[in-house]
């Protein structure tokens, strides 16, 4: 993994609400770090 981020500190980050799942995907692209936040159908 090149991406240095603890999951763990990133979810108590991002303040999540509810009860839903999702996914979240880590990329790096460009040369940059990239996140997205998914939600599954």
């Amino acid at each position: 993994r090149r991406i240095p981020v603890g999951i763990e500190a990133l979810r108590r980050k991002l303040s999540l609400k509810g009860e839903g799942a999702g996914v979240l995907i880590i990329a790096r692209l460009q040369g940059r770090s990239r996140a997205l936040v998914c939600e599954r159908e």
